[in-house]
């Protein structure tokens, strides 16, 4: 689990991330699920980039997609957890939106 300090006196919301990301069959998929903790006052563009950093270390947040569930609203790191009124446990999926590491060949 990644940044949950349980003893906090600051409210978090703990979040588990599914990455519903197409991955090539050549290729290792990711890591599928992610618990992380976010304050209930902070943005969720840190809880986004903390992941992506443990997943797809040297991507940005930017490069996916982010929903409450897997078919509510969109996320796109500037919200507030306790503004949406977010609790523990919430569950975001993600997609990728760039894929950088495709290159096309024109020959």
């Amino acid at each position: 689990m990644s940044n949950c300090h349980p003893e906090s006196f600051v409210e978090e919301v703990r979040f588990i991330i599914v990455d519903r990301s197409f991955t090539p069959a050549h290729c290792k998929p990711p890591q599928r699920t992610w618990v992380g903790c976010l304050s209930t006052y902070g943005q969720l563009e840190g809880l986004f980039q903390n992941w992506v950093d443990e997943v797809y270390p040297g991507d940005d947040y930017h490069q996916f997609h982010f929903r409450i569930g897997f078919d509510g609203q969109v996320l796109i790191g500037d919200e507030i957890p306790h503004d949406l009124g977010l609790h523990s446990p919430t569950k975001i999926t993600v997609t990728r939106l760039i894929r950088q590491d495709l290159q096309w060949n024109d020959g």
